[in-house]
């Protein structure tokens, strides 16, 4: 994580993501909150409010307008190597 932060100033989905990751892969209470720490302090205190939504499995804008079938047929295929 600490390489995202050196290249990707504030508080980005991929921090976020990963952040959660870690904090659902460990069991010491004490790493969590550090994660969680860690990752709040990597962006503006303006951002914080939208990372906590994210990291507790909020959408603030509600549904992201993804049907479940498109969602299904994507997930057969494998991941693109870059974004296009």
């Amino acid at each position: 994580m600490v390489a995202a932060h050196a290249l990707e100033p504030g508080l980005t989905l991929h921090l976020l993501a990963g952040t959660s990751r870690l904090v659902a892969a460990s069991p010491s209470r004490l790493a969590k909150i550090g994660a969680l720490a860690d990752c709040l302090a990597a962006g503006p205190p303006q951002e914080a409010g939208i990372a906590v939504a994210y990291l507790a499995g909020l959408l603030p804008q509600g549904r992201i307008g993804i049907r479940r079938a498109a969602l299904q047929a994507a997930s057969g295929q494998p991941a693109a190597a870059a974004p296009q």
